[in-house]
């Protein structure tokens, strides 16, 4: 695409609404597009700032000719508030109805492999875009971040996947040959299942993705509940943990979980009954009381 139809393209984009303030991610030329962490991993490459839409979009247009080129991009905003003419022009039957699209839009950027608790569609409209999607098995192979200092709420590989560091990531080849490569040009898009590890790539200097998160209703968090299994598991004796396993397969992860009470009264089955808002409320309650 051309200076002209990129200035054209944002033009459309900001006359479909009000010029509201978008969260921008920016990072200096030399990051090369990938935001991630600083060298040390105490902090990020990158700040966060809050400008006008209108702003943004013509700082996105102005990178190309200037001397050192920074990284920028506005992600997962709400299209509805952000450009109404948009989502207005481009309904998408693919996600369930009611699921709100949010707006990816940048110059070229790379986005380090991480997961999202929920089901996801991306679809492509402007610049192609690289994916890698890993199955959630390769956890061990991804080299993973810490998980409560990360850069958008979801914990991130440390290994680059465009030049991957064997001699300090050496399992990494085995996340790599697990990996699904899928190319995208504008108008394909790709669904990614809940918690498959994903890493972004887009090239254009003027690019823009849609895409949809949904889930299925739930009042937990489930990295919440993996954190506090840290502190009350993980440094257990082995045979303490083995045993743990086992309770959390029972009560939680074998097929027939939700039946491991059905011997017990109903009325008496308390934080294993049926889902409903009073047995939420009971595990709630529970937890205040545990944790004091």
């Amino acid at each position: 695409m051309d200076g002209s139809e990129n200035k054209a393209f944002a033009t459309y984009l900001h006359s479909s609404g009000p010029n509201s303030d978008v969260s921008a991610f920016v990072g200096r030329g030399d990051i090369g597009g990938r935001f991630f962490y600083n060298e040390d991993l105490s902090g990020f490459n990158f700040d966060r700032v809050s400008v006008p839409f209108s702003a943004f979009l013509t700082k996105l247009l102005n990178i190309e000719r200037e001397q050192e080129a920074v990284s920028i991009y506005v992600g997962a905003t709400n299209v509805h508030d952000l450009i109404p003419r948009f989502d207005g022009g481009n309904q998408s039957l693919l996600p369930p109805e009611g699921t709100p699209p949010l707006a990816w839009i940048g110059n070229a950027s790379r986005v380090a492999p991480h997961f999202d608790t929920s089901d996801n569609i991306a679809c492509v409209v402007r610049g192609a875009r690289t994916f890698l999607l890993y199955p959630p098995e390769q956890v061990a192979n991804l080299y993973i971040g810490p998980l409560d200092h990360n850069m958008a709420g979801q914990p991130a590989s440390l290994v680059d996947p465009r030049a991957p560091d064997l001699a300090a990531y050496p399992k990494y080849a085995q996340a790599e040959a697990a990996a699904i490569i899928a190319e995208l040009q504008p108008g394909d898009a790709i669904f990614i299942p809940a918690l498959w590890w994903h890493y972004v790539e887009s090239y254009a200097p003027f690019s823009m993705l849609i895409n949809y998160w949904w889930s299925q209703p739930s009042t937990g968090h489930g990295l919440g509940s993996l954190a506090h299994a840290v502190m009350a598991l993980r440094e257990l004796p082995e045979n303490q943990r083995k045993a743990w396993q086992v309770m959390f397969d029972h009560y939680v992860f074998n097929a027939d979980a939700s039946k491991a009470a059905e011997h017990i009264p109903a009325e008496l089955q308390g934080i294993l009954a049926s889902p409903s808002p009073e047995r939420d409320h009971k595990i709630k309650s529970f937890l205040q009381m545990i944790l004091r």
